[in-house]
């Protein structure tokens, strides 16, 4: 479902957790999920099983989007 967005509607926080997940596998999924609240943890569970499938562009998309905001996360919680 997700990869036929059309290029301007914007994908949600919660796809973009979906795909996330999806794309970490099983383990770093769970370890995740977690961290989230029980809400969060079905609002993300129903977008999975929306998603038929995701093009390598929004896997790699969505890995760059994760990965900045955890670097940015540590700077800030390390200080200066």
């Amino acid at each position: 479902m997700i990869v036929n967005t059309p290029k301007d509607e914007t994908v949600s926080n919660a796809q973009k957790a979906a795909m996330l997940l999806i794309v970490l596998g099983e383990q770093a999924s769970a370890d995740l999920l977690k961290q989230l609240s029980d809400e969060d943890v079905q609002k993300v569970s129903r977008e999975v099983a929306k998603i038929t499938s995701i093009s390598s562009e929004q896997a790699e998309a969505v890995l760059e989007e994760f990965h900045n905001m955890a670097v940015a996360g540590n700077y800030v919680a390390g200080g200066l």
